[in-house]
């Protein structure tokens, strides 16, 4: 199985039910954008936040290019967060 299989079959519970219901409005209302992050920081916290199995999962749910973009956005910003109780992340 390859490292991006892989990552989608791990997160692909949270992702079907969390990502892509809050993603109905491209993650751009003030409910789906605090909820993303959340999530986004769960799953980089846990070791599972996998950038191009994200996308490529919420492609294939048929997001669009933009909302895939803001999304993006939102996890380049959860990368430049620390999480809390790790040192050096």
């Amino acid at each position: 199985m390859s490292t991006i299989a892989a990552s989608c079959w791990r997160i692909e519970r949270c992702v079907n039910v969390r990502i892509h219901a809050l993603g109905q409005h491209g993650w751009c209302d003030r409910h789906g954008e605090g909820s993303i992050r959340s999530i986004l920081v769960g799953l980089r916290y846990q070791g599972l936040l996998d950038r191009k199995a994200v996308l490529a999962d919420m492609r294939a749910r048929s997001h669009d290019g933009e909302a895939r973009q803001r999304l993006d956005r939102f996890i380049d910003k959860t990368y430049r967060e620390p999480v809390a109780g790790r040192s050096g992340a």
